[in-house]
C-alpha cells in the first residue's frame, strides 16, 4: 500500500436558482434540467453488460431500481425491504453458499404488470449463457454461479445453482472459490427486469427440478435484432421498475428525458420521487458556468477540478445558488510498474516518493480543495472512516525529503 500516491479531491454539487422567478417556474412544472459532465452514450440495457458510461449508468439507476440488495447512503450493502420479504443464506458441504430470497408480492412495473421471482432469475441465467457471450456480453456469472460453466458449455440445459422455488421465491448458489467474501451480500443482489420486454415475446423461466432455464428460442441468432433494438431505445413503452421512466433520447443532442414512475414502490427507505421530469443534457467544460448563470440547466454535479471549484464558489457568492460539498469516495495516484525496469526495486520507488512533495502537488492540482492520503482509499469511504486512526499510526506518510 505504501507505493501508492493518493490524492483526495472534494466534489461540489451545484444546482442553480439563477433567479427567483426561474426557479419558481421550474418548481411549478416539476422539471429539473441536469447538466451532466459525461456525454450520454445511449446504451440503455439494464446492466453494464456492454458499456458503462457514467451518465448511462445514472440513467439506468434512475429507471431500474427494484433490487433485492442495494447500497445505503454511506455505500454499505443492505437488504432492500421494499423488495425483499425474506432472505437467508446457507453454507453448503462443498463450500458453496446458497442465498434463498422471497420477494414481496404487489411489486409492479411502470406498465402495471406484476413482478414475480422469474423477473429476478432470468437475467442471471442470461449472464451465464453462451448466448449472451455470443451477443458480446462480458460476464463472470458463469464462473461464480454453481453449474454456470456447465450451462455455458452446453453440458446441461439449465443452471443447477439457480432455482425457481415458487412464484415469489428463488435461490442462487455461489461457487466455493468465491466465498468467503467480505461483500458476499452483493451475490444476493438481483434486480427485477421484464423478460418479455428485454428478450421479446415467447420467452419464460422454468425449473423442472434440476435447475432454472430460459424457454423459447434462446439463441443469439434469434435474439440479436431485438436485443440491439432495446439496448438503444428510450420511449413511453419502455418497461422498467425504477423511480423514473426513460421516455426519450435525442442522440444528436445527447439529451435524455425521464418522467416520474407513478407505480414505483419506493427505495430501500420507502422514499418515492417528487420531481415530475428530469432532462439530462451535456455540460461542456468551457461553458458550464455560463449555462448555470443563464438557466440553461439548473443542476450540475461532480466538480472536482480546483479551478472549476473556485469558479463554482464565485457563482455561489454572487447569490441565488445553493451547493452541497462532500468528500469524494475515490483518489488519484501515481502508480509504479513493479515487475520490470528501475521501479521494480523498492528503494527506487521510495526515493521517487521522497523527491515528490505530495502536499504541494495536491495544492497545485486541487487549488486547496484536496489533500493527501497514504494508501488506495478516499476519505469518504466507510472503511477509511472506521480505520482513520489506525491508518494514521501505521502507514508510512513518506514525507518530502530530498536528502533522505
Amino acid at each position: 500500500m505504501k507505493k501508492f500516491l493518493a490524492l483526495f479531491m472534494a466534489m461540489i454539487m451545484v444546482f442553480s436558482m439563477a433567479t427567483a422567478i426561474a426557479e419558481e417556474t421550474a418548481a411549478e412544472k416539476g422539471t429539473i434540467i441536469y447538466g451532466s459532465t459525461t456525454e450520454i452514450g445511449g446504451d440503455f440495457w439494464f446492466t453494464s453488460h456492454w458499456t458503462n458510461g457514467a451518465t448511462d449508468m445514472m440513467l439506468r439507476e434512475l429507471s431500474s431500481d427494484c433490487s433485492t440488495v442495494v447500497t445505503d447512503q454511506g455505500g454499505a450493502l443492505v437488504v432492500n425491504p421494499t423488495v425483499t420479504k425474506e432472505m437467508s443464506s446457507e453454507e453448503n458441504v462443498d463450500g458453496s453458499k446458497t442465498f434463498t430470497i422471497t420477494v414481496n408480492e404487489g411489486l409492479v412495473y411502470n406498465n402495471g404488470e406484476a413482478i414475480t421471482a422469474k423477473d429476478f432469475v432470468w437475467s442471471t441465467i442470461f449472464s451465464c449463457s453462451k448466448t449472451a457471450a455470443d451477443l458480446g456480453v462480458k460476464s463472470t456469472a458463469n464462473a461464480q454461479i454453481v453449474g454456470g460453466m456447465d450451462y455455458y458449455e452446453g453440458k446441461v440445459p439449465y443452471v443447477t445453482g439457480v432455482r425457481l422455488i415458487d412464484d415469489y421465491t428463488f435461490s442462487v448458489s455461489i461457487e466455493s472459490d468465491y466465498v468467503p467474501y467480505f461483500y458476499d451480500l452483493s451475490y444476493a443482489s438481483f434486480g427485477a427486469e421484464s423478460i418479455k420486454y428485454w428478450l421479446g415475446e415467447g420467452y419464460d423461466v422454468a425449473d423442472d427440478g434440476e435447475g432454472a432455464y430460459i424457454t423459447g428460442d434462446f439463441t443469439s441468432e434469434a435474439l440479436k435484432d431485438h436485443v440491439e433494438k432495446v439496448r438503444f431505445y428510450a420511449g413511453e413503452d419502455r418497461v422498467s421498475a425504477g423511480p423514473y421512466n426513460l421516455v426519450a433520447y435525442d442522440a444528436s443532442a445527447k439529451q435524455a428525458t425521464l418522467t416520474i414512475n407513478k407505480n414505483y414502490n419506493g427505495n430501500f427507505e420507502g422514499v418515492k420521487p417528487s420531481i415530475e421530469k428530469i432532462v439530462v443534457v451535456k455540460a461542456e467544460d468551457a461553458t458550464w458556468s455560463d449555462a448555470i448563470k443563464t438557466g440553461a440547466f439548473n443542476f450540475y454535479d461532480t466538480i472536482t477540478d480546483g479551478a472549476q471549484v473556485n469558479t463554482a464558489l464565485d457563482i455561489i457568492e454572487e447569490g441565488g445558488f445553493q451547493y452541497v460539498q462532500f468528500d469524494r469516495p475515490g483518489y488519484g495516484m501515481i502508480n509504479f510498474a513493479c515487475d520490470f525496469g528501475p521501479t521494480q526495486f523498492l528503494p527506487v520507488r521510495q526515493a521517487i516518493i521522497k523527491l515528490l512533495d505530495r502536499n504541494e502537488f495536491a495544492n497545485t492540482f486541487c487549488m486547496g480543495w484536496g489533500g493527501v492520503v497514504n494508501g488506495p482509499y478516499g476519505t469518504a469511504l466507510w472503511q477509511f472512516k472506521d480505520s482513520e486512526e489506525w491508518l494514521e499510526e501505521n502507514l508510512n506518510p513518506y514525507t518530502y525529503d530530498p536528502a533522505g
